[in-house]
């Protein structure tokens, strides 16, 4: 089936063509299916032509239109598609084939729920990750006028190869919280005054650099969750965040190696390149001190352009890809000899 519209203007204009597993269409546009092509036409630019393989997930941001010929085709090819809000912080849908490709990988997540050992084989890459960014940070900070981290990259290194040894989930969440600690000592150093911080705390924030980093990861955390479900996994289980009631744990375990590279950069820019100043502030007890609300619009668009300039969305999807992969590891373990082989066959 196709697109019976003729569509003159994508004649004139080359085709970029891009071949992923993961495609993330932003709005305004439209999505069609012409002569075994599937094609993307954004109100502004070149017309994209998907490769379909190895194509497995559309996310659509914001009002993307769809045409019936390229739902059916992507669905007959195991296709599925989600939409998200224009900022990707919110799941509004999934549309899946009747054998949902994400059913495996929701079995694992509840698998190793009852397995302490797989979770914890799954949190420690986590942790190792998440140090990762933060050595990769100490490293930027040394070649650029930071001397004298030698030491803090050692330890930082030593606790990354530790969290690899630990036998629970409660040592290693120790572990991760003395390299938050360190990063966090250099990091405030980076600030230029009048910005202060002491160090990290979270309810309530009492300071205003506190309140920006609460508000970053919870921004982050938004579109994490959002991005979980766009894949069709349970964002309430995680392995280094337990289930609790109200919390999306998935999100919380995925934000955590991108916390450095995405928020704690990012504040420390908006502080030092005063687009916001300490007096943009107000301490409201009992919630602690919080961006004036006249101040808040200039930050969200700060966000959302430092989103889409670090490529927030392709980082977010390339991250669960990964930990998909931890999962099917971690789930496979568990597995008598004789069905992994029936699944390997």
């Amino acid at each position: 089936m196709n697109d019976t519209a003729p569509h003159t203007q994508e004649k004139r204009q080359p085709h970029l063509h891009l071949a992923t597993p993961v495609a993330h269409l932003f709005a305004p546009g439209k999505l069609h299916w012409n002569n075994a092509t599937l094609l993307f036409r954004p109100a502004h630019g070149n017309v994209i032509r998907l490769a379909v393989p190895p194509l497995h997930l559309v996310l659509l941001y914001g009002p993307v239109q769809v045409t019936s010929a390229a739902a059916t085709a992507l669905l007959r090819r195991g296709v599925h598609l989600a939409w998200l809000s224009r900022t990707g912080g919110s799941c509004l849908g999934r549309l899946v084939p009747p054998r949902d490709p994400a059913l495996r990988l929701r079995q694992a997540q509840h698998l190793i729920q009852t397995q302490p050992h797989a979770l914890l084989q799954v949190a420690q890459k986590l942790v190792a990750h998440k140090i990762a960014s933060q050595i990769d940070a100490l490293r930027h900070f040394q070649r650029h006028g930071t001397p004298q981290l030698g030491p803090k990259l050692a330890k930082l290194a030593a606790l990354k190869k530790r969290a690899r040894q630990v036998k629970n989930l409660d040592s290693l969440r120790g572990l991760e919280g003395l390299a938050t600690t360190t990063w966090y000592s250099t990091w405030a150093q980076r600030l230029k005054p009048p910005w202060q911080f002491q160090r990290r705390r979270r309810r309530p924030p009492p300071d205003p650099v506190n309140a920006l980093l609460s508000l970053g990861y919870t921004w982050l955390t938004q579109r994490a969750a959002a991005m979980a479900q766009a894949h069709g996994l349970e964002v309430d289980l995680g392995t280094l965040h337990a289930p609790r009631p109200g919390r999306p744990s998935l999100a919380c375990d995925l934000v955590e190696p991108l916390r450095v590279p995405l928020v704690d950069r990012w504040v420390s820019s908006l502080c030092n390149r005063q687009v916001v100043l300490p007096e943009h502030f107000q301490n409201t007890p009992p919630h602690g001190v919080r961006l004036l609300p006249k101040k808040l619009p200039q930050v969200i668009v700060a966000w959302d352009r430092h989103a889409q300039e670090n490529q927030l969305p392709e980082k977010l999807a390339e991250l669960i890809r990964t930990y998909c992969r931890w999962l099917k590891q971690a789930a496979q373990a568990l597995q008598p000899p004789e069905q992994k082989t029936q699944q390997e066959t």
